[in-house]
């Protein structure tokens, strides 16, 4: 993890389906499109924020989590 002032830790989620069609999400006023992500809360683990922020942003309650080695 990389760790710089004035830079709050994030995750980014990849999100594919069972058809093998992957999610990108058109942000708010502009034309710039980007995978789901989010800040990682203060004593929170990579994976719950991962989970929180993919509910927050897009509401997918997920199914399968994991990182991508």
């Amino acid at each position: 993890m990389i760790k710089e002032p004035g830079y709050r830790l994030n995750v980014g989620l990849i999100v594919i389906n069972h058809k093998g069609k992957l999610l990108l999400c058109k942000r708010k006023n502009s034309n710039n499109w980007q995978f789901p992500q989010g800040g990682i809360d203060h004593n929170e683990e990579p994976r719950d924020a991962a989970i929180r922020e993919l509910y927050e942003e897009v509401g997918i309650k997920r199914t399968i989590c994991g990182p991508i080695t």
